[in-house]
């Protein structure tokens, strides 16, 4: 399978994004020798790549019937280090994270989630 999306970090790492529509959804980093850094299957349906970090960091939304789903996955580790939910049945369309904010686009409209923890 071919990647569905792909990029380079600011910090080096390349990052490919794999997922078909009943499929498995993966995230995959490679660093500068190509060497596998991080491998993370995302189970979750209508899976979309909304934002990568600094740091490699990944930010992966889904839609299930009732929520949508969002994550943020850090290469290398088999945990996302903070985990969100909207209640909304309506799909996900897109979204863009800036600093403190994520902002996702439902087919009902546009919700800002703010971060609770502030950035020194």
């Amino acid at each position: 399978m071919l990647p569905y999306d792909q990029g380079v970090t600011a910090g080096g790492l390349t990052w490919f994004y794999y997922t078909m529509f009943g499929a498995e959804t993966r995230m995959i980093w490679l660093d500068a020798e190509s060497r596998v850094i991080g491998n993370y299957s995302f189970r979750n349906p209508n899976p979309k790549v909304i934002a990568i970090g600094n740091n490699g960091e990944a930010i992966l939304c889904g839609s299930v019937t009732v929520r949508v789903n969002c994550i943020n996955i850090p290469p290398g580790v088999d945990d996302p280090t903070w985990e969100i939910s909207i209640e909304s049945p309506t799909l996900l369309l897109g979204g863009a994270m800036v600093p403190d904010r994520l902002y996702l686009l439902l087919e009902d409209g546009l919700y800002a989630l703010e971060s609770q923890e502030k950035q020194p």
